[in-house]
């Protein structure tokens, strides 16, 4: 009996160390953001290329947003065939050499039959890159002349206080739809919903 015992509390001694043997959990791959940026801007290109109707624009009103109250903007308010947006990859790079994991775009955004030359440059979001879900990228759509240059007018000025030129978006396109969403970040736009023509 005595020695019953004693190859128990042996076993019970030993397993402790036995358990220290087994296999760790082997950790997550490192993700390759460059690659992955890269990637989703060859997906992107084709898809993002052409004229696009900036379908609905809807707008949160913020409260004392001096920009919202120039714009006229007194309540959440949505816009429906707002303006249109060509888009064509960028011919000249504004990073020297050309970085294939950003998306250089180029194009037109016409509105009220005025035409302001914009630019995009997307970059992939941290959580797509891991996951493949959510915002695929993130960007901020510029006016694409020197800033400055000439005091905005009327238009332009409204295009800037509603949010829509020189704001950062996040961009929402599943591939092999007509569509696509820019979710505004900051200002009082909070969705554009796109239709390709």
């Amino acid at each position: 009996m005595k020695n019953r015992y004693s190859r128990w509390l042996l076993l019970l001694a030993l397993g402790p160390l036995f358990g220290q043997c087994s296999k760790a959990p082997e950790p997550a791959p490192r993700t390759d953001y460059r690659q992955e940026g890269i990637t989703l801007m060859q997906q992107l290109k084709p898809q993002l290329t052409g004229t696009w109707d900036l379908h609905r624009v809807a707008i949160t009103r913020l409260r004392n947003d001096a920009s919202q109250m120039q714009a006229g903007i007194t309540k959440d308010t949505v816009f429906q065939y707002f303006a249109a947006l060509t888009l064509a990859p960028a011919v000249a790079s504004r990073s020297t050499p050309r970085d294939p994991q950003y998306g250089e775009f180029e194009g037109a955004l016409q509105y009220k039959g005025k035409v302001f030359p914009v630019y995009i440059c997307l970059r992939i979001t941290s959580d797509y890159a891991q996951t493949h879900q959510g915002p695929q990228a993130l960007f901020a759509l510029d006016l694409n002349r020197v800033l400055g240059s000439y005091p905005p007018d009327a238009d332009e000025r409204f295009l800037l206080d509603l949010g829509i030129l020189q704001s950062y978006f996040y961009l929402e396109n599943t591939p092999g739809q007509p569509g696509m969403v820019w979710r505004g970040l900051g200002k009082g736009v909070n969705r554009i919903e796109f239709q390709k023509r």
